[in-house]
């Protein structure tokens, strides 16, 4: 008996079964499309009005929190920078006064011969002429190193 009732009861759920419900758009035939592309589905209103999920918004004083952090960072970025300019403008001033002096000291501690006849210039080369220095140049240059 038991096995009858268990059939019967089987019966009724498969005539019960859910029936999915078949949405009308989908069902109503269309023509071939112009462009030929038949595979492509025409977009639905539904589509260009999505709404954002309220959980992906953030608060108010979260957006603030972060422009806060986020001003902050830049402000440290800036002053990291600035700091970096100024030790590299020193180290560039560093460079060229060293240069100056190793300058100074070759034109001091060479040799060099007072040309009193200046007939003998103008008979010298380019390239010769372009060698020699004036002395006021070295009176100056060795007032400039007694200070």
């Amino acid at each position: 008996m038991s096995t009858v009732v268990e059939q019967q009861k089987m019966e009724e759920e498969t005539t019960q079964q859910v029936v999915p419900e078949v949405d009308e758009e989908a069902l109503k035939v269309r023509g071939k499309p112009k462009s030929g592309r038949g595979w492509k589905e025409p977009v639905g209103r539904e589509q260009t009005h999505r709404v954002k999920p309220k959980a992906l918004r953030k608060s108010w004083k979260v957006k603030q929190e972060e422009r806060q952090r986020l001003e902050e960072r830049k402000e440290l970025l800036a002053q990291v920078k600035q700091v970096q300019a100024q030790e590299k403008l020193a180290a560039k001033e560093e460079r060229r006064r060293r240069i100056m002096i190793r300058e100074e000291n070759l034109i001091k501690g060479s040799a060099y011969q007072v040309v009193t006849n200046t007939e003998r210039i103008k008979k010298m080369s380019k390239k010769q002429r372009k060698g020699l220095m004036p002395m006021q140049d070295l009176k100056k240059l060795n007032e400039k190193t007694r200070k």
